[in-house]
C-alpha cells in the first residue's frame, strides 16, 4: 500500500476512534487501546508505520452496553456492526465502520455483497477468566471451531471440500452465534481476577491477564490525540510481546491486513493497492 494511501486510511481510522472515545466517555463505558495500537502508542507515539488498523478492548459488560447504544449515539458518518445487525460478521467481536467507504479483508473477498464493509476499528470483548489455563484453552478451541462453522455458513472458504461443510449445515447462523457467545461468556463472575480476549490471534497465555493491570484507564498519546489505555500498559505489552517489545521486527514481518479492496468514497474508483 502506498504511503499516501496508508496515511489517508489512518486519518479515517482516527476519526472512528475519536467517535468511539466520545461515546464511551459520555456514557461511562470503559475501553482500552490494545495489541498493535497500544504498542504503536508506546513505541512510535501513534500508528506502527506499516499497520493499517486500530484495535480496542472492552470489558464484556461495557461491550454489550456499547453495542446496544452505539448506533443511536454515534455520528451518522459511522455505524457499529455486531451480531445484533449483521449476518456476515463472522468473528466474535464488533467493528465500528465508516459509511460510504470500503475495506475488504482478504478472508471476506468471496462474499458477493461487499456494501457494508467500510473502513473500521475492531472492538474485542474482555471476558471473565480464572488463572487456570485449562478452561480458557477449551473455550479458545471451541470458539475457533464454531467460528470456522460460521465462516462456512456464510459461504466463505470455497476452497474447502463439500464434506467439510456438512457440520455447518446442522446449525442456523443464529444458533452458531448463540453457542459461541455462550462459550465465550461461560464465566459469569465479574469478581473473577482475570480477563481473557477470545477474539485475539494471540495464544491463551498472552491473552489471559489479571484485571488489575487494566484498572482505571489512563490517557495515552496517540498521534496528535489521546486515548484510553490500561493503567499498567507496560506490563501488558511485555506480557503479550515479550521484554523486547520496543525493538522493531524484521522487515519481512512488517505486514498489514492486506485488504483486497479499499475505497475512501463509493462514488469513485477503488484505491490501487499494489
Amino acid at each position: 500500500m502506498k504511503k499516501e494511501t496508508l496515511d489517508k486510511l489512518h486519518r479515517f481510522e482516527l476519526e472512528i476512534l475519536d467517535e468511539i472515545d466520545r461515546v464511551c466517555h459520555e456514557n461511562n463505558l470503559r475501553y482500552y487501546i490494545t495489541a498493535g495500537t497500544l504498542l504503536g502508542a508506546v513505541r512510535h507515539g501513534g500508528f506502527i508505520p506499516w499497520d493499517d488498523d486500530l484495535d480496542i478492548v472492552m470489558p464484556r459488560t461495557d461491550y454489550e452496553k456499547f453495542l446496544k447504544i452505539c448506533n443511536d449515539k454515534i455520528s451518522p458518518r459511522f455505524y457499529c456492526q455486531s451480531r445484533y445487525n449483521c449476518n456476515f460478521l463472522t468473528n466474535n467481536f464488533a467493528k465500528v465502520r465508516a459509511k460510504n467507504t470500503v475495506f475488504v479483508e482478504g478472508y471476506l473477498d468471496s462474499l458477493q455483497d461487499q456494501t457494508d464493509m467500510g473502513i473500521f476499528v475492531d472492538i474485542f470483548p474482555l471476558d471473565n477468566a480464572k488463572k487456570e489455563k485449562g478452561i480458557q484453552q477449551a473455550q479458545k478451541f471451541l470458539v475457533e471451531k464454531f467460528t470456522v462453522l460460521y465462516f462456512l455458513k456464510c459461504g466463505l472458504r470455497p476452497d474447502l471440500p463439500k464434506a467439510a461443510r456438512i457440520p455447518a449445515a446442522l446449525f442456523t447462523r443464529k444458533g452458531l452465534w448463540r453457542i459461541r457467545h455462550g462459550i465465550a461468556t461461560l464465566n459469569k463472575n465479574d469478581n473473577a481476577g482475570y480477563y481473557i480476549n477470545l477474539g485475539s490471534k494471540y495464544n491463551i497465555r498472552k491473552q489471559t491477564i489479571a484485571k488489575k493491570y487494566f484498572g482505571k484507564p489512563v490517557r495515552l498519546k496517540f498521534e496528535d490525540r489521546e486515548y484510553d489505555a490500561p493503567c499498567d500498559y507496560l506490563y501488558i505489552l511485555e506480557h503479550i510481546y515479550g521484554k523486547n517489545y520496543m525493538e522493531l521486527p524484521p522487515v519481512e514481518k512488517r505486514v498489514t491486513h492486506d485488504p483486497v479492496r479499499l475505497s475512501f468514497d463509493l462514488t469513485g474508483p477503488d484505491e490501487e493497492l499494489n
